[in-house]
């Protein structure tokens, strides 16, 4: 929790920073850069640069919350993820590990289920829980190709 803690008060701390720059650029992108492209001394500006200029003094998102939640998830959280679900598996397979019992294969399947209670809510509606929730994931990653051009790698 210490940890946490001071990485929580590091990215506060980086994040005012992030916070005055982010609005100094948008000051400077609106007021600037949209006056500056609308602006041409040679009769009417080009159409990409109204457009640019529009974007500047109006900015909307290009993709959907949905689209960037299925990006994140494939490329980053996925593996957190499944590396979450096999420390949840050791855990309900073995609750003995903390006080230096080994693995037993030959654990029968009920005291598995019944390690996954939580409370009153029984082992068997829990492992369904989260089973419904890893094929949500992977209905989420492997539903079809992001409609668009060229992915940006961010």
């Amino acid at each position: 929790m210490v940890i946490i803690l001071l990485m929580l008060l590091v990215e506060a701390r980086r994040y005012r920073f992030y916070d005055v720059y982010r609005m100094r650029i948008r000051q400077f992108e609106r007021h600037y850069f949209g006056q500056f492209f609308e602006a041409d001394p040679q009769g009417g500006p080009e159409p990409w640069l109204v457009m640019l200029a529009q974007d500047l003094r109006h900015p909307k998102f290009r993709i959907t919350l949905t689209l960037a939640l299925r990006r994140r998830l494939r490329r980053n959280y996925v593996w957190m993820f499944l590396i979450l679900l096999c420390a949840w598996i050791v855990k309900i397979a073995s609750p003995d590990l903390q006080a230096g019992a080994y693995l037993d294969p030959s654990r029968p399947i009920a005291t598995i289920v019944g390690h996954a209670a939580i409370g009153p809510v029984p082992g068997w509606f829990v492992i369904a829980a989260i089973g419904c929730f890893y094929i949500g994931l992977a209905v989420a990653c492997f539903r079809g190709k992001d409609r668009g051009g060229d992915e940006v790698h961010v």
